[in-house]
């Protein structure tokens, strides 16, 4: 269990959503986990009442045939694989929804204000468009492998996003903050979720406000001796 002690319940090994838990490990893995992790409660309580980790499994008539979307999916397909859509799967795991983003939190704490852009000129930059991976080795009688990749469409619209990305940065940000009748000056830690180095500090400068901490990790696990 000692190798678990930073571990969240994704990076846990040999977590599966919805695995059973053997029973006589049930109690001593929900004691770990309320004593060592900020994991949430709902979580944990998977683990005692239904002895399950976290998570559901989901058949392919409940997360696909079921749905009011089905046929138009399938149509889209190539004829090949219309014939057998899931290509022999006949369920999926789904890891659980984070409970804190829909549930209620303590007064003073949670989602208070949001603000979106669109700007439709650039929308050529970064694209969803059909095509074949780009090492498969195919012969006349191979299925087709044509799926949606994202695609970097347009570099000159791709250059004009990051040339105004602090610009817009800073946008959404005043109003965001405006609109819960807040000023930049209350910002006390600032997260982005953006894969390149620079973003970070030029969106900090953008806004403003030089104090505001920033966390320069791809990704964190928090334990209660372990807080941020």
């Amino acid at each position: 269990m000692t190798s678990l002690k930073s571990a969240g319940i994704i990076g846990m090994g040999g977590y599966l959503p919805a695995k059973e838990v053997p029973g006589s490990k049930q109690k001593q893995l929900a004691a770990f986990l309320k004593k060592e992790t900020l994991l949430y409660p709902e979580y944990i309580r998977e683990i005692e009442e239904k002895g399950l980790l976290p998570g559901r499994i989901e058949t392919n008539y409940d997360g696909w045939e079921s749905q009011p979307w089905f046929d138009a999916w399938l149509e889209k397909l190539p004829p090949k694989k219309r014939e057998n859509p899931f290509q022999g799967a006949k369920e999926r795991r789904r890891v659980p929804m984070d409970p804190a983003v829909v549930g209620e939190v303590e007064e003073g704490y949670g989602y208070i204000s949001s603000y979106s852009s669109s700007i439709g000129a650039r929308h050529k930059a970064i694209i969803f468009q059909e095509r074949k991976p780009e090492l498969p080795v195919t012969t006349k009688k191979s299925p087709s492998y044509e799926q949606e990749f994202v695609t970097f469409y347009n570099q000159e619209f791709c250059k004009e996003i990051a040339h105004n990305a602090a610009n817009d940065m800073a946008k959404v940000v005043h109003k965001t903050i405006a609109k819960a009748g807040y000023g930049v000056e209350d910002i006390d830690f600032f997260v982005c979720h953006q894969p390149v180095p620079w973003a970070a500090n030029a969106w900090r400068e953008a806004v403003g406000e030089n104090h505001i901490d920033l966390f320069h990790r791809a990704s964190l696990q928090l334990t209660k001796n372990n807080r941020v």
